[in-house]
């Protein structure tokens, strides 16, 4: 597999490898954007994504938090490092990130469909609970 620039990861290949379950190809793919250029939120973004699909939750809220260092405001990543903490068993943690997303993106209905914001902290966000 070759990558010739990140235009290549932009053209959602990597999003494409996980969407095959290729996870393992998806984080290569990554790894290699990641080569050309160190501060590739997207890249970062996807190589989470492809390790929290494996289980490695751990090293997925490490891509995440280095995706979120580059482009802090990005709901996605915020909802994705969420549910990443979800399978680590960190519940305050992921209410904060739930935080964290809702104050980037209100309306962000994937923070609550998820269930890492409703379950935990359904007194916290009842209406969160209604909107699904």
């Amino acid at each position: 597999m070759e990558l010739k620039n990140n235009a290549d990861l932009e053209e959602n290949k990597g999003h494409k490898l996980i969407e095959q379950g290729k996870y393992q190809e998806a984080i290569e793919y990554s790894d290699k954007a990641l080569e050309l250029n160190p501060d590739d939120a997207e890249a970062w973004n996807i190589k989470g994504r492809a390790l929290k699909e494996l289980g490695k939750y751990k090293e997925a809220v490490e891509c995440y938090d280095k995706s979120l260092e580059i482009d802090p405001n990005d709901a996605k990543v915020w909802n994705d490092k969420g549910i990443a903490l979800s399978g680590l068993w960190k519940n305050q943690k992921t209410v904060d990130y739930c935080d964290e997303l809702l104050k980037e993106d209100p309306d962000f209905i994937r923070g609550w469909h998820h269930g890492i914001c409703y379950i935990p902290a359904l007194e916290r966000y009842p209406a969160g609970y209604r909107m699904l």
